[in-house]
């Protein structure tokens, strides 16, 4: 495998372009399908595009149509190139920025008009709206969009850098670029081509002086590939970094030299930015892909292969092969005509037939190449091809495919002979007739069928008037009678004649005073009339009426030349206010000059201000540096806070579990005593139970009583029920336990409670309570020691 390596340097572009360049934009290909991000079209109905025009949309009266068009430009002036032909002041196109109105237009003009204004850099909208009012439409009633052309963001090659206390770039030692030629790498997998990588190419460099851990990131552009990935390597001993990547090129790339820009960043930030350039001259794309051999049919480009043209120029349009390979396109067409104009037979539908396959190989380069100058040539030699058609639909098949070509003029001037040859084979009144409303303007042809309807019209009418003076005359054959016969028949053959030119009359009176003037200047029906009656019935009443219409005839006459003389006057006029506009627009010239003068001293003051905020930039950009490092310092704090705080959450969560176990075991201790003391309080219930039955004795020996006894019984109930619900037994316990004279309290109380059911009782309350003193003093301790056993097995 044959390999050659060459040695190049690097070239780090460090100067900024200094030219504006511009875009030109001549619709090639349509827009709105290829771009649409960039260009839209709305309204009533959308623009078109048609062979390399933008056409507004076909829209009726009290309707509008627009498209807009969407970039990123810089200094400098927008242009496009137009043609409108609408109703005058009234049929609008407008053209505008950022929604501001800059132009308006409208009227007959199909002449290539060009309009341009001043533009700053930045994002702008542009849009053109064609917008009709609500009365009538004259001309095309469309708007063409031929061209447009604006300024570019011109590229920086370097962005500017200030090394800060931390970061220190100070140049890059330039290193080596070596080229891999892989001319003889072939591919035997992709359809026997050559390999799609056509060179590698290797990039070593330096950065000296650096002092802080930076790496460096190249921007590949599109159809540019990294084959060995970045590697960086930091000395900062000698405070040197040495980088190297190398790189291929695709197919798709067809530029004569690599251009990308090299980053130097720290983290995500973007210090420096340096160009690298380097020639690609040696590596012509479009030169392999027609020196390339296929491997296994051994073949080389074929210049005379209709595909392999259209494929090397989809490729690589614009290669410096370009021309030639686009010349050799064009050939194949003059060979596909040459071999068939050999070989063309004389019959003429099997001739038209291969014609038209001349005619199909033509239209084709063309619609696939507009906008070229060997295209116009392609034009004109298909013209002659439809001139050897001879046909008037193969003449108006070529005014559809290519109305704004110069061809299409003298396609029409040959329909317009051809139908003049048909008129003039049918010889008669109405063809004539329908060729001066076809054709209206003044022409050879056209005066050529006025004058030979006149004849024909005088002819038929000749013949006529004879065949009926025979047919009038044969039936009476008196001598004396047929002069008067012959006389009277021609008398009402001529009035019959002369009503047409009423009926004329009568159709003009139905018109526009505008359309009836227009009528009076093109209609050659009135004249034709009269001719016939001047020439056939010259001694016949009907030429009392010819002279009044002949005096028509001179109102006409005079009407036109009253038009030539406004006309004169107008160009006059016109001429007088060019001249003071001109000394106008001197005027305005001096005026302006001053005003530039004034503009440029301001846009001195400008730049002057631009370099005192440039320095204030730098000193905020400091001041910058310096809080930056602060919010850092605060932030090494913060973190040192949020640790503390982690410990302190970490202790917390241990003491809340702590408690929550300490509660656990406090709410098992308190299940446990209460479930104690609910058995309790049944055994307490038990004793009760016996204490009522002792009651209930008690009741049996005083029945006479039972009423007060039921009462002492619902006091009795009260004591237990409070026994029940009371809350802090441990207290009134240990208050108990301390003092022996509680305990005596609560005998006595029972006592006395006894003792007070008892003495409640009418009338023998008091005897029975003297009776029953010694079983309730009985019944009180019984109670007093039963309550207290109750504490000590609680407590």
């Amino acid at each position: 495998m044959k390999k050659n390596v060459l040695w190049m340097l690097i070239v780090f572009s460090l100067v900024p372009l200094l030219a504006q360049e511009y875009v030109e934009v001549n619709f090639e290909k349509n827009p709105f399908a290829t771009n649409p991000s960039q260009w839209k079209t709305g309204g009533t109905k959308n623009w078109q595009w048609n062979s390399g025009i933008l056409i507004s949309g076909a829209i009726e009266n009290s309707s509008e149509t627009w498209m807009e068009f969407e970039a990123n430009v810089g200094d400098g002036k927008f242009s496009f190139g137009y043609s409108i032909s609408s109703e005058k002041s009234c049929d609008l196109l407008i053209f505008s920025i950022d929604n501001q109105d800059m132009f308006v237009t409208s009227g007959e003009n199909q002449d290539r008009l060009e309009f341009s204004i001043a533009i700053t850099k930045g994002q702008h909208k542009f849009r053109w709206l064609y917008k009709k009012d609500l009365t009538k439409s004259e001309g095309d009633d469309k708007v063409h969009i031929l061209w447009i052309k604006y300024p570019i963001i011109a590229s920086t090659h370097s962005t500017s850098f200030t090394p800060t206390n931390s970061t220190t770039v100070s140049n890059i030692r330039f290193g080596l670029l070596q080229y891999q030629d892989n001319e003889s790498l072939f591919s035997w997998g992709n359809d026997d081509h050559i390999v799609n990588t056509f060179e590698t190419i290797f990039v070593n460099g330096i950065f000296e002086d650096t002092q802080e851990d930076i790496t460096i990131e190249p921007a590949l552009p599109a159809h540019i590939f990294l084959v060995n990935g970045l590697s960086f390597s930091l000395n900062t001993k000698e405070k040197k970094a040495s980088f190297s990547f190398s790189f291929i090129v695709g197919p798709q790339y067809n530029q004569a030299k690599v251009f990308f820009p090299i980053h130097v960043k720290k983290n995500t930030k973007i210090l420096k930015t340096y160009n690298f350039e380097a020639p690609f001259d040696k590596v012509d794309i479009s030169r392999r892909y027609l020196q390339q051999e296929k491997i296994l049919s051994s073949k080389k480009f074929n210049y005379a292969s209709q595909e392999e043209l259209d494929s090397f120029l989809d490729k690589f349009p614009d290669s410096e092969f370009a021309p030639v390979v686009f010349r050799f396109r064009l050939e194949y067409c003059r060979n596909f005509r040459d071999e068939i104009l050999k070989k063309l037979p004389a019959e003429q539908e099997a001739r038209e037939k291969e014609l038209i396959k001349a005619i199909n190989v033509y239209n084709e380069f063309i619609k696939k190449y507009p906008g070229k100058l060997l295209t116009r040539i392609a034009i004109h030699e298909c013209f002659e091809l439809y001139t050897m058609v001879g046909r008037i639909s193969f003449y108006n098949n070529f005014i559809q495919r290519y109305p704004y070509m110069e061809h299409s003029l003298v396609a029409k001037e040959h329909i317009k002979m051809l139908l003049y040859s048909l008129v003039c084979t049918e010889n008669t009144v109405d063809a004539y007739e329908k060729f001066i409303q076809i054709y209206p303007e003044e022409s050879f042809y056209r005066t050529r069928c006025i004058a030979l309807a006149q004849q024909k019209a005088i002819e038929e009418e000749q013949n006529q008037i004879d065949q009926i003076l025979k047919k009038a005359l044969a039936k009476n054959t008196v001598p004396s009678i047929q002069p008067l016969i012959e006389e009277n028949t021609r008398n009402k053959r001529a009035n019959a004649i002369l009503s047409e030119i009423y009926k004329i009359i009568e159709e003009y009176n139905k018109m526009q005073v505008s359309e009836k003037v227009q009528k009076y200047l093109t209609d050659n029906r009135i004249e034709r009339i009269t001719q016939i009656i001047r020439t056939v019935y010259p001694d016949t009443s009907a030429m009392s009426a010819i002279l009044l219409i002949q005096r028509l005839q001179d109102i006409i006459q005079l009407t036109q030349e009253t038009q030539k003389m406004m006309q004169k006057l107008h160009d006059e006029t016109l001429h007088t206010m060019g001249n003071y506009f001109q000394t106008l627009n001197n005027d305005l010239k001096k005026n302006f000059q001053s005003v530039e003068d004034r503009l440029t001293q301001i846009n001195q003051n400008i730049n002057s201000l631009h370099e005192h905020l440039n320095a204030v930039h730098l000193d905020i950009q400091k001041r910058f540096d310096n809080v930056d490092q602060k919010l850092e310092k605060i932030n090494a704090d913060v973190q040192n806070i949020n640790q503390k705080l982690d410990i302190i959450d970490n202790r917390l969560q241990d003491i809340d579990k702590k408690v929550q176990e300490g509660f656990a075991q406090v709410n098992k201790k308190l299940d446990t005593g209460m479930e104690k003391i609910g058995t309790y309080f049944q055994t307490l219930h038990g004793d009760l139970e016996n204490i009522n039955q002792g009651m209930l004795k008690l009741d049996n020996g005083l029945a006479q009583l039972n009423t007060q006894n039921k009462e002492f019984l619902r006091q009795n109930a009260q004591i237990y029920t409070q026994l029940e619900k009371m809350n802090s037994l441990y207290a009134g316990y240990q208050k108990y336990d301390s003092s022996s004279d509680l305990k005596c309290s609560i005998g006595n109380t029972v006592g006395n409670l006894l003792e007070l059911g008892v003495s409640s009782i009418p009338v023998a309350g008091p005897i029975l309570s003297k009776v029953a003193a010694p079983v309730l003093g009985w019944l009180g301790n019984k109670v007093t020691d039963g309550a207290s056993a109750l504490w000590n097995k609680i407590f």
